[in-house]
């Protein structure tokens, strides 16, 4: 059912339409202040979440410059900290997995 068909049946059932404008209205300003308010707390979200660490030397690698590059979920880093490549699956599970490394 789309809008002007829902118009029409409010209409007919003898809905002030002036009301159902007012309270789309109220309704549509609630729901960009919600909207404006997730892109606030999404300010806060850009924070680190995730941490992957180096094999080798325990190194965290998300936050220390340490991306090659992402394939498909499969995500390359090389440690800053002692050189060593690892891969690790983004994509199979809620956390990333090591998946391997690179001699």
């Amino acid at each position: 059912m789309n809008l002007k068909d829902i118009l029409n049946k409010l209409k007919e059932s003898g809905v002030d339409l002036k009301l159902v404008g007012e309270i789309a209205k109220a309704f549509n300003y609630s729901y960009i202040s919600g909207y404006e308010d997730s892109k606030k707390d999404n300010v806060k979200l850009n924070n680190q979440s995730c941490f992957c660490y180096c094999p080798n030397c325990n190194n965290e690698l998300c936050g220390t410059n340490s991306f090659i590059s992402d394939i498909d979920g499969i995500v390359t880093y090389e440690c800053s900290k002692c050189g060593e490549v690892s891969k690790f699956d983004f994509s199979i599970a809620p956390v990333p997995i090591l998946i391997g490394k690179e001699e």
